[in-house]
């Protein structure tokens, strides 16, 4: 009698969080996936400011769809006919989308603007980009308060085993220096008896989290890098935690993903066979390069045609610098596993 019986109420709980996970959460990534189709298409068919397009999905989700007259006049006089044509079409495509995902149906008539309504006559949905891991992850924690498809470093273990070794989960205490790479995924910052500032971060690389202090010198020498979500690489001694029993790190130095990347790169190398490089590809090649020139970072292609293969060494002018949006343009266009 002193107890209450809370099983209905953990019973009816858990079916809500149970509700949520399996149905409330698909509805919504499938919306936010929706969404972000409908946002490239629209830029696909003109050059619009984010807000802009937010605006004209919004006015055409209140009217059934379409853009009414007054609207079309204050706010986007400045389109054609066929312009506004695609960009509605763009919406009703999505809202029929989210409607049959919603019923696990698929769409027997068109997975595109272009192939549902041929009679617009616009050709420019045939390439939409689509998004990055990163901006998928990032939309992800924006909405939703957590990473649920994935971790932000996924994308980047190949590379980081290049110069971290292993992973926190490999840790073990020893004397020497060790590096670790991951997310900060909590950050303290502690007055020490002397009135200088301290950190001490928590780091996450999906197989395990250790807590890494950064002394009073090292915080002052890298604390614009120690923010929250930042992805680090650190190097530093690794001890027993007597309080938690894990481990905890003493970090001495601290560097960005990309200080790393540019630290230990030795190059860019690309696998293209004569099918990507004919054509426009080499153009393509260039347009994607020039942007991040006048950097340290050599490019070599290893070229295949026929039954010859050669490898070639761009020249110091299209010595580049290494930046993710870099290496996702060209794995875009020569596929994830040709680039390394």
């Amino acid at each position: 009698y002193r107890y209450i019986d809370m099983t209905p109420q953990a019973e009816a709980l858990f079916k809500f969080i149970e509700a949520t996970i399996e149905t409330e959460l698909k509805r919504e990534l499938s919306f936010l996936a929706n969404y972000d189709r409908t946002k490239a298409s629209m830029h696909e068919i003109v050059d619009m400011p984010d807000r802009k397009i937010d605006l004209f999905i919004k006015l055409c989700l209140q009217n059934n769809g379409r853009l009414s007259t007054a609207k079309r006049s204050s706010q986007f006089g400045k389109l054609t006919d066929e312009e506004i044509a695609a960009m509605e079409e763009a919406v009703k495509m999505a809202e029929q989308m989210t409607r049959n995902t919603d019923c696990g149906m698929s769409d027997l008539f068109g997975a595109t603007p272009q192939e549902s309504a041929p009679e617009i006559g616009y050709q420019s949905f045939r390439r939409i980009r689509s998004n990055t891991s990163k901006e998928r992850l990032r939309g992800e924690k924006e909405t939703l308060g957590l990473y649920l498809t994935g971790h932000p470093i996924d994308e980047y273990k190949e590379e980081l085993a290049h110069f971290v070794g292993g992973r926190i989960v490999d840790l073990k205490p020893d004397r020497n220096k060790q590096m670790a790479a991951g997310l900060v995924v909590d950050l303290r910052v502690i007055k020490t008896r002397r009135g200088d500032n301290m950190a001490v971060i928590t780091l996450d690389d999906s197989s395990g989290r250790i807590d890494v202090a950064i002394f009073a010198d090292a915080f002052q020498e890298y604390r614009d890098k120690i923010v929250k979500d930042a992805l680090l690489v650190l190097e530093g001694q690794v001890t027993e935690d007597d309080y938690t029993g894990g481990l905890k790190m003493r970090a001495t130095q601290v560097k960005s993903l990309f200080e790393a990347r540019v630290n230990y790169l030795k190059g860019i190398d690309i696998d293209a066979n004569e099918e990507r490089l004919n054509g426009s590809g080499i153009e393509q090649l260039a347009d994607i390069l020039a942007p991040y020139q006048q950097g340290d970072c050599p490019i070599r292609i290893s070229y295949t045609s026929g039954s010859a293969v050669g490898e070639i060494a761009l020249g110091e002018q299209w010595l580049v610098a290494p930046e993710d949006d870099l290496l996702h343009k060209l794995r875009e266009l020569f596929g994830l596993d040709s680039v390394h």
